[in-house]
């Protein structure tokens, strides 16, 4: 029991720190030009979520799917990791439009597997792949 409680505490405190991140993240739209935002939030997530932003995308679709069935990333933290990639993905177009496409790809790989661990139906994550889906296909 004790051992259930101890994982549902780091679940919260991962939900908390990618909500924070993301919100961190919907504030520098103005504050920090597109080039520092991804190093500020890789920063982030390496020391809060222990996350390479670099590795996560950089990796084969098996490999990140391995890694991110860990029982701290529930179907929330999914989420929250996907909207923190789709920001990153729309700060990018002002950078460099080539690495667009890669953000979207990975943040709507995340929605699916959170499809998979979640029991429940989510009509607001089908909009969310609605979105991810049209992003794709408009900067592809």
């Amino acid at each position: 029991m004790e051992q259930r409680d101890y994982l549902k505490d780091q679940i919260d405190q991962m939900g908390k720190a990618l909500a924070k991140i993301l919100s961190d993240l919907m504030g520098l739209r103005t504050k920090i030009e597109p080039q520092n935002v991804f190093t500020h939030i890789n920063q982030q997530l390496r020391t809060q979520v222990d996350l390479d932003l670099d590795r996560l995308l950089t990796i084969s679709a098996d490999e990140r799917k391995n890694f991110l069935k860990k029982d701290l990333f529930n179907a929330a933290n999914l989420e929250t990791l996907a909207e923190i990639l789709k920001e990153m993905g729309t700060k990018a177009v002002a950078k460099d439009a080539n690495y667009v496409t890669e953000y979207f790809k990975v943040a709507l790989e995340l929605l699916n597997l959170a499809d998979q661990k979640s029991e429940a139906i989510s009509l607001e994550r089908i909009q969310k792949k609605h979105t991810l889906e049209k992003l794709i296909e408009q900067y592809a």
